[in-house]
């Protein structure tokens, strides 16, 4: 059962159901394409950036974290952020202090998803462990050393992400507890994993796969995705997916202002 979750998530919920709620954290500037005969540094839309969190059966965990401030004041023309965008801000409207986090899952190491798990390289989550996948740290090695456009994560925050202590990380699906199970399904990047909370019909997390009402339509090929052939594929099979509720990092959410509970 999916319903409305109510103002603030509780201090400690425990039981079998989880409790779900996005997290604004700014807007993202989608310049437009040569081909589109645009004037250099005009939008052609702008999206909304969203991290996630859930909390139940005695855990506190965040999906995505959105971006790095200080990556913001470099790129003002890519992103923009009110003060109320920003993520701990985010987290303290719902009453969740960022040291109860328990656990970060970054869908893929992009800077509008992975750049805020550090405030201008200081740790947000002091007690969190963080997870990410082999083939996402891989990529994003060679991407950094061997390519110029590196997708708005910067060096530093790579090697902080790597450094870590309580960094984990994963090669292929695994599952956080019973009923959160995290998929690798690449396509959009390296190392692109997913979240699945299990419940009656269920919510899933696709992070850059499904990010918008228009990732749903068949065939759509992204201008981001590493591997369009392959994230046209995975994007059609897990819309297909028996789920009464997603998560779109980028786009409309129903949920948006009550939030969800998953039981």
């Amino acid at each position: 059962m999916i319903q409305p979750a109510g103002e603030r998530l509780p201090a400690s919920w425990k039981g079998r159901a989880f409790r779900a709620w996005p997290l604004d954290c700014g807007l993202l500037r989608v310049p437009e394409r040569p081909a589109d005969g645009a004037r250099a540094g005009r939008s052609r839309f702008t999206l909304p950036l969203r991290a996630c969190v859930i909390r139940g059966d005695g855990l506190t965990l965040l999906v995505d974290c959105g971006p790095d401030p200080g990556l913001m004041q470099h790129l003002p023309d890519l992103a923009w952020q009110a003060p109320e965008h920003d993520l701990e801000t985010q987290l303290d409207i719902l009453g969740v202090p960022a040291e109860t986090v328990d656990h970060v899952v970054l869908t893929h190491l992009d800077g509008d998803h992975a750049g805020g798990l550090w405030n201008y390289g200081n740790e947000r989550f002091p007690k969190a462990w963080v997870h990410v996948q082999q083939a996402a740290l891989d990529w994003w090695r060679r991407e950094l050393d061997g390519r110029a456009r590196v997708r708005y994560f910067r060096r530093g925050d790579l090697e902080r992400l790597m450094n870590c202590p309580r960094t984990l990380i994963h090669d292929g699906d695994w599952a956080l507890e019973p009923r959160i199970e995290i998929w690798l399904r690449e396509g959009h990047t390296p190392g692109h994993q997913v979240v699945r909370v299990e419940g009656e019909g269920g919510l899933l997390l696709a992070g850059d796969l499904l990010s918008t009402r228009s990732s749903f339509r068949p065939g759509l090929r992204n201008d981001s995705d590493e591997n369009p052939a392959e994230a046209t594929r995975l994007r059609e099979e897990l819309a297909r997916l028996d789920c009464s509720a997603w998560f779109l990092c980028h786009g409309m959410i129903p949920w948006q202002e009550q939030g969800l509970v998953v039981a």
